[in-house]
């Protein structure tokens, strides 16, 4: 894999631009994108607006998938918004919603502000995980089972960290091995784009409780374990002066995967929001298809209108925040459930705190 400069201001100071009819088309149309989702924010359909774009340029052309994905601070797990594969990739193993664990000692979150990262062949990327006795990361396994040969990722970063990436990837081979000075300006401008995207996540999650953000565990992506998340639980709650005490139980689930911020968060918000007044709340933990599901039985009534629009209204509010981190909420007469894809433990080693 290569590292590769696109500051723009630099390049453009450079002079050395020689842009063609067809570079100054795309960058024209990509303005014009930037404009119209500054209005009309879209997210979903920004990797199939900039395939058709680049299908029309004779090099860009040549892309087979474009993919926008965000990071899920504060553990490094991704979630793809945007994902389009040409006609040439039959299957879309990684579509809209799609959601995985990245190894926090990889390559992808070493890239500095204004860096790319580029890889030639995913053969031997695969290769590199072999030859280091570690199974290969799953987005990278499913990239080149789709035929993918050639990537390159573009890093988002947002006040100063990264907020996302945008993946370009070729079924052939080295395709982005020799590119110009003007194709580093032109990918400067998808980052602007993608930026626009990304800030929209941003400043829209972990907000329903603003004020207990510091309180939440600061934990990086862990398999599992019910003494221990009852402990985050509670040690949580301690810390926001409403003691309350968790039994999990677990029903038929395999080890798996899980962020410990998020989880707790999520918890949190519905127990304060909803005035959840319990001295012990249950949570079931299940496997349920491809996602775990955990329960947590609420207790509440409803009780006249001004009751039901208020839990109404609470609800539609948290099902947005947890949509916007990639879990599924809901809420009957019994329970609130959050659920969310199922990442099994890599068992031969317990250290592979990624997605397999």
């Amino acid at each position: 894999m290569t590292k590769k400069n696109i500051y723009f201001a630099n390049l453009l100071r450079s002079g050395k631009y020689n842009f063609t009819s067809e570079d100054n088309w795309l960058m024209t149309q990509l303005l014009a994108v930037s404009q119209e989702a500054s209005v009309h924010l879209v997210v979903s359909s920004f990797s199939e607006k900039l395939l058709e774009l680049f299908h029309r340029h004779s090099f860009y052309s040549k892309l087979d998938r474009v993919c926008l994905a965000k990071l899920l601070a504060p553990v490094h797990e991704l979630m793809v918004l945007s994902s389009q594969n040409s006609d040439r990739v039959k299957k879309n193993l990684i579509p809209l919603g799609y959601r995985c664990f990245v190894g926090s000692n990889g390559t992808l979150f070493n890239i500095k502000p204004n860096m790319i990262r580029i890889y030639s062949d995913a053969a031997q990327v695969m290769k590199s995980y072999q030859e280091e006795g570690r199974p290969p990361q799953r987005s990278i396994r499913y990239v080149y089972e789709m035929g993918i040969r050639s990537g390159l990722c573009l890093p988002i970063f947002v006040k100063d960290r990264v907020g996302g990436f945008v993946f370009l990837n070729s079924i052939i081979e080295g395709l982005f091995d020799d590119l110009r000075d003007e194709d580093y300006a032109i990918l400067s401008l998808i980052q602007v784009l993608a930026s626009h995207m990304i800030m929209i996540y941003e400043h829209a999650t972990y907000n329903l409780l603003h004020d207990y953000k510091e309180q939440l565990p600061q934990s990086e992506a862990m398999p599992f374990e019910k003494t221990v998340f009852a402990d985050q639980l509670q040690t949580f709650f301690e810390k926001v002066e409403r003691p309350c005490q968790f039994l999990i139980q677990m029903h038929k689930v395999t080890p798996f995967l899980y962020s410990p911020a998020r989880l707790v968060y999520l918890m949190a918000v519905s127990v304060l929001l909803l005035e959840i007044e319990r001295p012990q709340l249950v949570i079931h933990v299940m496997r349920q298809g491809e996602d775990v599901r955990c329960q947590i039985e609420h207790g509440l009534t409803v009780e006249g209108t001004s009751k039901r629009i208020a839990l109404e209204s609470i609800y539609r509010t948290i099902v947005l925040e947890a949509s916007m981190l990639g879990i599924l909420f809901e809420m009957d007469n019994y329970h609130v459930t959050y659920s969310f894809p199922h990442d099994h433990v890599y068992q031969p080693d317990a250290s592979v705190l990624y997605s397999v």
